[in-house]
């Protein structure tokens, strides 16, 4: 399982390589938050990640949110990821901007070192874990006692998974499932939906119908990635998906 869903990262880090500018990008959501913040930014200020001595940023791309709060905190902070491609590229970035307090590992969720960490933050990498009941477990053994877990994610709250644009999600993005809020542990949600930038039914049907006519020309990890993509939008259009923070604090 973890080797699937390290060829899906992988892919995508060749995608995004080819169609990004800069070395160092975000791979996550990019939300209409107050001030043009980031997503990393408002976590920084909302939970005083100042106070934090050793962040894990789990699922950490090409380091984009790994070296923002490296910069912006005295914290200690680890980001991994199961995509070598995306390690080397993070290194290469940190290796740029010469950050002491920050540094980068191959390592899965299962592999996290027990009550190494205060915070362990996951911006939309949750989802992509298999399992994810055993993901989430390894998290919070990840944590010291006190410390949370902070994640980010797309939550599903429609009724069915049966349906067409749920099914082709799963599919095109090999989730295990859709996660949905009671699948983790109780804690302190804030619902962010209000920022994420909204899409119309025939703007991602088009898109979906341009992905069918260049389907002949590039690659099947680049259609199922990006369709992927657009089958999300469709979810949020119809008010099946939540885009959420969930803190969920370690006390035993």
């Amino acid at each position: 399982m973890e080797d699937k869903v390290s060829r899906l990262y992988n892919d995508l880090f060749k995608i995004e390589k080819r169609t990004k500018r800069f070395r160092l990008y975000p791979i996550h959501k990019q939300l209409s938050l107050p001030d043009n913040q980031d997503i990393y930014d408002f976590l920084i200020k909302h939970f005083n990640l100042n106070e934090s001595k050793s962040i894990l940023d789990a699922g950490c791309g090409v380091g984009y949110g790994s070296l923002k709060m490296a910069q912006s905190t005295p914290a200690n902070v680890l980001g991994i990821s199961i995509s070598p491609l995306e390690i080397h590229q993070a290194r290469q970035n940190l290796i740029q901007l010469g950050n002491e307090n920050c540094s980068f590992d191959i390592l899965s969720f299962e592999d996290i070192p027990k009550n190494s960490f205060d915070t362990i933050i996951c911006v939309e990498s949750l989802k992509h874990a298999i399992p994810i009941h055993s993901s989430v477990h390894s998290l919070m053994d990840g944590l010291r006692l006190n410390g949370r877990l902070i994640v980010v994610d797309d939550f599903y709250c429609g009724s069915t998974v049966s349906q067409k644009p749920e099914q082709k999600l799963i599919e095109d993005w090999r989730l295990e499932k859709l996660i949905d809020i009671q699948d983790l542990p109780a804690g302190t949600t804030i619902d962010i939906t209000n920022y994420v930038s909204s899409k119309s039914i025939l703007s991602s049907r088009l898109k979906l119908l341009g992905l069918v006519m260049l389907k002949s020309f590039v690659s099947e990890s680049y259609t199922d990635i990006f369709r992927g993509g657009i089958y999300l939008d469709i979810l949020y259009t119809q008010k099946k998906m939540n885009y959420m923070i969930l803190e969920i604090k370690k006390h035993k």
